[in-house]
């Protein structure tokens, strides 16, 4: 709908009356809308508030978040980057974000701004680093960094981040998201962490899984995206009492791996991918978490595995989705608010597969903890014939506890007529 002139001037006319606290909130949720949307621009996109008129320039100059963000995304970010800070109240925190590859014929302010400012800044982002000898590395070596809540790092090729990065302490990171890279277990880094997220995707990391969660007791939200890990062959656990969500990609060795290593509570969250088939070895290890057992005022806590109540089975032509449920849940009827599953496994057997065919995900199944499960859902996205779901009833047979079973099949679907 297009506005006359008359009902221009007098939304112009309201905007100019609103209070500065009103117009902070505006122009704030603006620059962040700017930010996901075009870095490279950022400055000059935004910055046009101030030109509007006075009443918006005062705003925006006294706005103390509007400049506590400070980025260097391209060439045309250099100038402004002084400037900004320039503007910003000494007790302001910032928010930096380094992405611009560094040239020495072109070299960043950052390289001095990030040293002096390490005092105050709170979320610190470095993108496109190239090595541990890079300046973006370099500024943080023995640095001490007391308000820093958020640290991304990412990386071009797999490389251990330098022992001295920020040695001198961290104690507020909670955050910790790194690409491609990885500090040494003996890090400061990991002393308070709460979030630890790694994704990598070009390099054969493997490193010691254990290492890390010992490291990193206050653990809440724990990801890993295609690294390879190990464990010790000692057979310790790490207990984790505060983790609520852990979700791995990768390799099923070191999603066996990771599971060995770390014991969690049932209400946790477990989502897994595996992302290369099952090996085909004549028994499959179970794929379940260690479970942190109620407390006994007898002994100390104990592993268990199993309990799981409620088993959702959906195959497609991507992957065999499995999720699980501690608590029974009802499929059927009118209940539609499922509860986020306790256990999801992702299994990539299916993928190129041009005749469906359930065998290798059925012997992945029959290898899980099912002794539980009393509840069951099949749901079926494609077509299947009869032959094709014959293994599947392996999978039946071991559901000894069973009362529920939802058929959502295809109408296609042979099994549907079974």
């Amino acid at each position: 709908m297009s506005l006359s002139l008359n009902s221009e001037t007098q939304l112009a006319s309201h905007c100019l009356q609103l209070p500065p606290e009103l117009l902070w909130k505006i122009f704030e949720q603006y620059q962040r809308d700017l930010i996901f949307e075009d870095g490279s621009s950022y400055y000059s996109s935004w910055m046009v508030v101030t030109h509007v008129c006075r009443t918006w320039r005062e705003a925006a100059i006294n706005c103390p978040g509007l400049w506590r963000y400070i980025v260097d995304g391209s060439p045309t970010d250099l100038p402004w980057i002084t400037v900004h800070l320039n503007r910003i109240h000494p007790s302001t925190t910032l928010h930096v974000e380094w992405i611009r590859e560094y040239t020495p014929s072109l070299p960043s302010p950052l390289v001095e701004l990030v040293p002096a400012n390490l005092h105050r800044i709170r979320e610190l982002e470095l993108v496109a680093v190239s090595s541990p000898d890079d300046p973006k590395l370099q500024v943080l070596s023995s640095g001490h960094a007391p308000l820093l809540h958020l640290l991304l790092i990412s990386c071009y090729q797999g490389c251990t981040l330098p022992l001295d990065l920020l040695d001198n302490g961290t104690p507020r990171l909670q955050t910790l998201a790194l690409h491609n890279c990885l500090p040494f277990p003996t890090s400061k880094l990991f002393e308070n962490l709460t979030v630890f997220h790694l994704l990598c995707d070009a390099t054969n990391t493997d490193f010691n899984i254990q290492d890390y969660f010992e490291k990193m007791p206050k653990l809440v939200d724990f990801r890993i995206d295609g690294a390879k890990v190990h464990r010790n062959s000692n057979g310790d656990v790490t207990v984790l009492p505060s983790l609520k969500v852990l979700e791995f990609e990768g390799d099923w060795r070191s999603c066996q791996a990771l599971l060995d290593s770390v014991a969690i509570h049932r209400s946790s969250r477990v989502n897994l991918v595996l992302t290369a088939p099952v090996p085909h070895l004549s028994t499959l290890p179970s794929l379940s978490p260690r479970w942190i057992s109620p407390p006994s005022p007898h002994h100390l806590p104990s592993f268990a595995q199993g309990g799981l109540q409620s088993l959702s089975f959906e195959p497609t032509k991507d992957m065999l989705r499995t999720q699980m449920w501690h608590e029974v849940v009802h499929f059927g009827g009118e209940r539609i608010d499922i509860p986020t599953p306790s256990l999801s496994f992702g299994v990539g057997v299916l993928a190129g597969w041009c005749t469906p065919d359930l065998a290798e995900p059925s012997r992945f199944l029959c290898s899980q903890p099912l002794g539980d499960v009393r509840s069951m859902k099949l749901d079926w996205l494609w077509g299947v014939t009869s032959q094709a779901v014959e293994p599947l009833e392996g999978v039946l047979n071991n559901l000894s506890a069973l009362q529920e079973l939802t058929d959502n099949c295809d109408p296609g679907s042979e099994l549907g007529t079974r």
